[in-house]
C-alpha cells in the first residue's frame, strides 16, 4: 500500500469564510515564540500556496492490512499480529515507537536531551504519551521485525524551558511493508524520520464529543454506508497542533526552541536507516553501533530557522501570470504538483471561481523551487512567517532516482544534507562530472518576516568512504571547498568550515543571501609521488614532484582579499575552520 496525502475532513467544520477580495497574506509572523498558524480560507473561488514543509508532520501509527483496502466500510488497521480478523499476507505499517523500558528493549526511543553552549549534556525525563493511546495503536512483533506502534512522547528536560513551558513533543516514527506465511512475516524498513518539537497543551476542541478519532485510520463518511481513510483535526486558523489527543480536547501547540541549546536524540533499532538523509538542522553529528542485533542511532544537531510563505487570491483578481502557471481545470501547477489541500469537503469543482484549493508544494524538488520562484514576486520576496525546527528523515525512492550510486545503500545511512531553506533539491547532492563538484540548490524569501534579509545554512555530513567512493580515491586524506554561487553565476559570500572526524567528513557553508544559490562542493586528493627509481652511473636520477592539492582558503584566495581571517576552531577530535572578515567560532567550538 502506497501512502497518499488525505484530504482532512475534520477540518472544514472549523473554519469560518474570511471576508476579504484580492491577495490574502497571512499574519505575518516576526517571532519564533508560539507558532504561526496556518490560516483557515475557505472562500468559494480562493486560490492559493503553501511553501512549508510538511514532510514530517503529525504521524500516525497503524497497521494496514492489505487485502482489506477494497473493502467499503471496513476498518483496515489491525492490533497486531495475532488479531484474527487480520490475515496480514500482504501489509504496510506506520510505527511511532515508543519510550525503551529497559536495556533489551528494541525499535524505541532510548535517549533524548539538551546540549548547552559548555557542551555539557543534560537528560530529559519522559512524562508521558500523547494522546495516551493512538488512533490505531497496535503491538509489534520482534520476529518479525515489526515494530509496535504507538503515540508520539512528551518530554521535559530540566532547566530547559521555552516560551511555552517546559514540555517538548518527540515524535520518531519508522514505516515499511511486509508479507506473512505460515505464521511468519518478513518486515522491511523503508522509511524512518525523527521531530522534536517544544510545546504546550492547550484545549482545542475539535468536534465536541468522545467519540471523536484521533489522527489516523477512521470512518471518514459514516453518512455514505461508511469509508475509512486517514483522518485528522486539521486547521482552524488559530492553532499549530504538532499533534493532537481529540479524546481530552488538547492541542500539543508548537513554540520555538529556546536558544544556545543543541538537541541529542538516540533510538534503538531492529534495522538500520539506509541511504541518504535530509534534515532541518544545523552542524549535525550522526553516530551508528550495532551490538548484539541492536543497532543504536544517535543523532544531534541545533535547530534552525526556516521560512515559511503563504498566500491566496480570489481566482477573479488573480494575476494572469500566476493564472498561467497553473491548469485551469485541476488548479495543479504546471511545473508538477507536489500536492494540493482543499477546506471543501467533498467535492473540488473544475470551475477555479468556486474551486477552493491551496497548492501544498513539496519542500524538496525542482516544481517545488520552481512554483517558490514564481509567487516570490507576488509576497514581496518576503517570508510569511519563520518556524524553528529540528527535524530528520530519509529520502524517498523518488528523491534519490538519478542519484549517484555511491550515494545509495541497503543497509546503512550514508549521508546527510541539511538547510534552512525553504525549498531546496530533491536527492543527495548531483555530482557533475565535467566539474568534479557536488552541486545543490536551494531557494527561499530574500527577507524575512520582520524585513531582515534571510541567511542561509548548509551542512553536508558524508561518509569518508563514499566521498572517496564518488571520486575514486584512494585512503589518502581528502581536501574539499566549498562556495555558494547566486542565481546569475554571481560568488556569494559565506563562511564555510570544513573537518573530518571518525570516518565522517563534515562541510558547511553559512550566511549567504537568498533567493536561490547553488552550493558547490569540491573534493580533491594529493597524488602521491611516483617511487623513484635508483639512479644508476650511467643515468642520472630525475627528479619528480607531486601534484599539490586543492586547499580551502588556499594563499591565493587570502591574497585576494586581505581583510578575510582564517581561525582553527575545535570540539574534542574535530577541528573546523572560518574564513571570513570576523570570524567567530561556532556553538560548542572553541578557537584553537
Amino acid at each position: 500500500m502506497k501512502m497518499m496525502k488525505s484530504r482532512n475532513l475534520l477540518a472544514f467544520a472549523l473554519g469560518t469564510a474570511l471576508a476579504f477580495s484580492g491577495i490574502i497574506f497571512a499574519n505575518a509572523s516576526t517571532s519564533t515564540d508560539e507558532s504561526w498558524s496556518i490560516p483557515n480560507d475557505v472562500r468559494d473561488g480562493s486560490t492559493g500556496v503553501l511553501f512549508l514543509d510538511n514532510s514530517i508532520g503529525n504521524l500516525a501509527s497503524f497497521l494496514f492490512d492489505n487485502s482489506k483496502s477494497q473493502e467499503v466500510g471496513v476498518n483496515p488497521t489491525c492490533t497486531g499480529t495475532q488479531d484474527p480478523s487480520c490475515p496480514l499476507s500482504s501489509y504496510h505499517y506506520s510505527a511511532v515507537i515508543p519510550v525503551c523500558t529497559n536495556a533489551i528493549s528494541i525499535d524505541c526511543i532510548s535517549e533524548f536531551g539538551a546540549i548547552d553552549s559548555l557542551g555539557n549534556r543534560i537528560g530529559g525525563n519522559f512524562n508521558r504519551y500523547f494522546p495516551p493511546k493512538a488512533e490505531n495503536e497496535y503491538v509489534g512483533n520482534p520476529t518479525w521485525g515489526l515494530p509496535s506502534g504507538t503515540s508520539g512522547s512528551l518530554f521535559t528536560i530540566p532547566g530547559v524551558t521555552h516560551s511555552g513551558g517546559d514540555q517538548f513533543y518527540v515524535n520518531v516514527t519508522l514505516s515499511g511493508n511486509g508479507t506473512s506465511s505460515s505464521g511468519s512475516g518478513d518486515s522491511t524498513l523503508s522509511g524512518f524520520s525523527a521531530f522534536i518539537s517544544p510545546v504546550q497543551l492547550q484545549p482545542l476542541v475539535v468536534c465536541g464529543n468522545a467519540n471523536c478519532p484521533n489522527a489516523g485510520y477512521a470512518n471518514v463518511d459514516p453518512n455514505s454506508g461508511g469509508k475509512y481513510g486517514l483522518q485528522g483535526p486539521g486547521y482552524d486558523g488559530v492553532h499549530n497542533c504538532r499533534a493532537w489527543s481529540t479524546h481530552e480536547s488538547l492541542c500539543a501547540q508548537r513554540f520555538g526552541f529556546p536558544k544556545d541549546f543543541s538537541y541529542y536524540l538516540t533510538v534503538k533499532l531492529s534495522r538500520s536507516p539506509s541511504g541518504w538523509l535530509h534534515g532541518r538542522m544545523s552542524d549535525p553529528n550522526i553516530v551508528i553501533s550495532k551490538d548484539g542485533g541492536i543497532i543504536t542511532l544517535g543523532l544531534q544537531g541545533t535547530p534552525i530557522t526556516v521560512p515559511i510563505v503563504y498566500a491566496a487570491y480570489l481566482y477573479a483578481d488573480m494575476p494572469q501570470a500566476l493564472k498561467d502557471a497553473y491548469d485551469v481545470t485541476t488548479g495543479s501547477f504546471k511545473g508538477g504538483s507536489g500536492g494540493a489541500m482543499s477546506r471543501h469537503c467533498c467535492t473540488n469543482p473544475s470551475d477555479p471561481k468556486i474551486r477552493n484549493i491551496t497548492s501544498t508544494p513539496s519542500s524538496s524538488g525542482a516544481s517545488g523551487i520552481s512554483e517558490l520562484k514564481a509567487w516570490l514576486p507576488y509576497v514581496d520576496d518576503k517570508a510569511t512567517a519563520a518556524m524553528s525546527t529540528w527535524s530528520v528523515r530519509t529520502l524517498t525512492s523518488q528523491e534519490q532516482n538519478g542519484s549517484n550510486s555511491c550515494f545509495k545503500s541497503a543497509s546503512s545511512v550514508t549521508g546527510i544534507v541539511t538547510t534552512n531553506s525553504t525549498e531546496y533539491s530533491a536527492g543527495p547532492p548531483a555530482f557533475e562530472n565535467s566539474s568534479g563538484t557536488l552541486t545543490y540548490q536551494v531557494a527561499a524569501p530574500h527577507f524575512m518576516p520582520s524585513g531582515d534579509v534571510f541567511k542561509g545554512n548548509y551542512d553536508l555530513v558524508m561518509r569518508s568512504d563514499v566521498a572517496r567512493c564518488v571520486y575514486g580515491f584512494s585512503k589518502a586524506p581528502v581536501s574539499a571547498s566549498i562556495s555558494v554561487s547566486s542565481a546569475d553565476g554571481s560568488n556569494e559570500v559565506a563562511t564555510t568550515m570544513l573537518g573530518e572526524n571518525n570516518g565522517w567528513l563534515h562541510l558547511r557553508a553559512s550566511n549567504f543571501e537568498f533567493s536561490s544559490p547553488t552550493i558547490n562542493v569540491k573534493l580533491t586528493q594529493e597524488v602521491p609521488a611516483p617511487v623513484a627509481t635508483p639512479p644508476s652511473v650511467e643515468t642520472p636520477q630525475a627528479s619528480s614532484s607531486p601534484v599539490p592539492a586543492a586547499k580551502l582558503p588556499s594563499p591565493q584566495a587570502k591574497k585576494t582579499n586581505p581583510k578575510m581571517i582564517k581561525i582553527a576552531c575545535i570540539k574534542g577530535n574535530l577541528t573546523r575552520y572560518v574564513l571570513t572578515t570576523k570570524p567567530i567560532c561556532p556553538l560548542g567550538f572553541k578557537k584553537k
